[in-house]
């Protein structure tokens, strides 16, 4: 039981602390804006990127994260590697609503731990995770490319199913 109450804590780690529902709301909305607002950035300095919430413009932020990783220039964007991270989820979010009717963002309490909230992207009775984006994505798939995009196309495929 101990490894899973540490478990619970290494995940609400990544999670915002509030008072309530309505403060957590507040402030994942604004991570959002701001997140949005450094992709909209992004996108004026680099041609391949368009902020359409294409498959295609995932996979092209994707590929951008990965050689930023490499050459160690998140700076180049005023944005540290965590934040560009945290990117990735928000615009997987959107790119997930934009191409599926009827998903929303949604924000929850973290049932396992008190006073912790998740962001995530929901439709019906499932809902995709994204409170801190992809943490680490470099780290656990320094092979893989394409996991962000994946996590789009799984998405789709489990609201047809």
């Amino acid at each position: 039981m101990e490894s899973f109450n540490k478990y619970d804590q290494q995940i609400a780690d990544t999670m915002l602390t509030c008072d309530n529902q309505f403060e957590a709301n507040v402030r994942y909305y604004d991570i959002r804006q701001e997140a949005l607002a450094t992709l909209t950035k992004v996108s004026e300095q680099v041609e391949e990127f368009n902020m359409d919430y294409s498959a295609e413009s995932i996979q092209v932020l994707e590929l951008l994260y990965y050689d930023l990783v490499e050459i160690d220039r998140f700076s180049v964007f005023n944005t540290t590697k965590q934040e560009f991270e945290l990117c990735l989820g928000v615009y997987l979010g959107e790119a997930v609503i934009a191409h599926n009717e009827g998903a929303q963002w949604t924000v929850q309490p973290y049932e396992a731990i008190e006073g912790k909230y998740m962001m995530g992207i929901e439709k019906g009775r499932f809902t995709l995770v994204v409170s801190s984006g992809f943490v680490d994505l470099y780290e656990r798939y320094p092979e893989f490319r394409f996991t962000v995009y994946r996590e789009f196309l799984m998405f789709g495929r489990r609201m047809s199913q």
